[in-house]
């Protein structure tokens, strides 16, 4: 399997900027990492404050929410404010992850015809 292939599959199974690391281009991996990183953190923590403020309306009413309530409850809190902050980290997470696969694509493809161009040998 040629460079270009395998690192387009790592950056895109593993996690955005790991095929830029196989092909030992560190700092755009460390890009793609690092932003990569703040988008998965932005929306854990949006998703673990919207689930707390969920446990807390219904600890308020004694625990006896059924499922309906729960629902209407998921469905209020995802309309916040920082419902909204979780969805732009979200689609900046695919941005990210879809425009690491077509680069670790585009410098292993690069790599594969410098690595098959003939040498240039002085032949005397």
């Amino acid at each position: 399997m040629k460079r270009a292939s395998k690192a387009a599959l790592i950056s895109g199974l593993v996690f955005p900027g790991t095929g830029h690391l196989y092909l030992k281009k560190y700092l755009p991996a460390a890009f793609f990492i690092i932003a990569a990183v703040f988008c998965v953190y932005d929306i854990t923590t949006t998703v673990m404050q919207t689930a707390q403020q969920i446990v807390e309306q219904m600890q308020r009413s004694n625990g006896q929410a059924n499922i309906n309530e729960l629902l209407e409850q998921v469905s209020k809190q995802s309309a916040d404010n920082a419902g909204a902050m979780s969805g732009l980290s979200t689609y900046l997470f695919i941005f990210l992850w879809l425009t690491a696969i077509i680069d670790a694509y585009r410098i292993g493809r690069q790599q594969d015809k410098n690595s098959n161009a003939p040498s240039k040998k002085n032949h005397t």
